[in-house]
């Protein structure tokens, strides 16, 4: 009750402070706000990362059928296998090695 009674006098003493405050408190209430808005609306915020793990984090290694499925899913990594010819031509340009080491 003390600090409130200082507060308010400090006030009446430097009243010219008291538009700063309210910019200030206007300012950070709209951050509040979009802080709030975000993590309520954006579906890339988790707030129980442990219940709801990324599915790369519920892979158990210790399964080959999982890692199988895990790393040449398309769903998951965005991996697209090639064509057979262009997976052929692909083999033929980089067998050698030649092409990296000159770039």
């Amino acid at each position: 009750m003390a600090a409130l009674r200082q507060s308010v006098k400090f006030l009446k003493e430097k009243f010219y402070i008291i538009p700063l405050l309210g910019a200030c408190a206007f300012s950070g209430s709209i951050g509040i706000f979009t802080m709030g808005y975000t993590a309520k609306n954006k579906t890339d915020v988790v707030f129980n990362r442990w219940a709801k793990k990324l599915p790369e984090d519920r892979v158990d290694w210790t399964r080959p059928t999982q890692k199988l499925v895990m790393t040449n899913s398309e769903e998951y990594a965005g991996y697209k296998a090639r064509p057979a010819d262009e997976e052929r031509l692909y083999q033929l340009i980089y067998a050698s090695g030649e092409y990296r080491s000159r770039t």
